[in-house]
């Protein structure tokens, strides 16, 4: 099933070719709304900054912090990735000290 799953980062092409028309449909909307309701009056003005830099705001706190879970994955799969060999050996020393009953029982689990 999961072959049959089309990832779209594999096909930049494929993305950009449906990414694009969404974005341009997107700003037509926008700009028609724009025009519809015209300027904006002082009063309305002042509470459209307000949700502006809310909003921008928390725009930069979700990028900063998904930017940061993702260097600390990077680290601790990098942490992970050194620190397997170091497991590994010692369990397989110890099978091969193992007496010959004892080592046919833990090959067997």
């Amino acid at each position: 099933m999961a072959e049959l799953m089309l990832n779209p980062l594999n096909h930049p092409v494929l993305l950009f070719v449906i990414s694009m028309p969404a974005l341009w449909f997107g700003a037509r909307v926008g700009a028609i709304f724009h025009n519809r309701i015209g300027k904006l009056d002082a009063n309305m003005l002042e509470d459209f900054k307000i949700v502006l830099s809310a909003t921008l705001t928390l725009l930069g706190l979700i990028v900063g912090f998904t930017f940061s879970m993702a260097v600390s994955r990077y680290d601790q799969r990098k942490n992970l990735r050194n620190r397997k060999p170091m497991r590994s050996g010692p369990s397989i020393f110890g099978l091969t000290c193992c007496q010959p009953p004892v080592q046919r029982e833990c090959v067997v689990c």
